[in-house]
């Protein structure tokens, strides 16, 4: 059963055992307003039922609150440019990267970050790799 079942499950059962407390004390207590015989129990019902129904309204309310969703993951951007010209190259990768195979040391990587700029030039024989995240080679 989920909780938000179990809370109005609660709620409901409270309710009816205030109804029920609240009609045995009123008969077991000495009102001498109150009418005698069948008269005397409606009094008392409509009466345990007012009381029955404000906790009712109190554990309602307890049984509808919900607990706050956590806050959505911020938006991942990734902005990347790059020029090469000659032999040159230019790698770039925006978040982690691994060897093939390898999976990366024990205890590194994770998720990559949330906001990733690179931007490079490249010229002759150059060769630039740009990692927006961990890189395990």
């Amino acid at each position: 059963m989920s909780s938000a079942a179990t809370r109005w499950t609660v709620a409901v059962l409270g309710s009816v055992v205030a109804f029920g407390a609240l009609l045995g004390v009123g008969r077991l207590a000495d009102f001498g307003w109150l009418p005698d015989g069948d008269a005397g129990w409606g009094v008392l019902s409509a009466l345990a039922a007012v009381g029955a129904a404000g906790v009712l309204a109190a554990l309602g309310w307890w049984a509808s609150q919900t607990t706050p969703s956590p806050p959505p993951a911020p938006a991942r951007t990734v902005d990347q440019q790059a020029a090469a010209t000659d032999r040159a190259q230019v790698e770039q990768v925006g978040g982690n990267r691994s060897a093939p195979g390898a999976g990366g040391p024990s205890g590194t990587g994770g998720a990559p970050p949330t906001t990733v700029r690179q931007h490079a030039t490249a010229s002759g024989d150059a060769r630039i790799v740009q990692a927006g995240g961990d890189q395990h080679q």
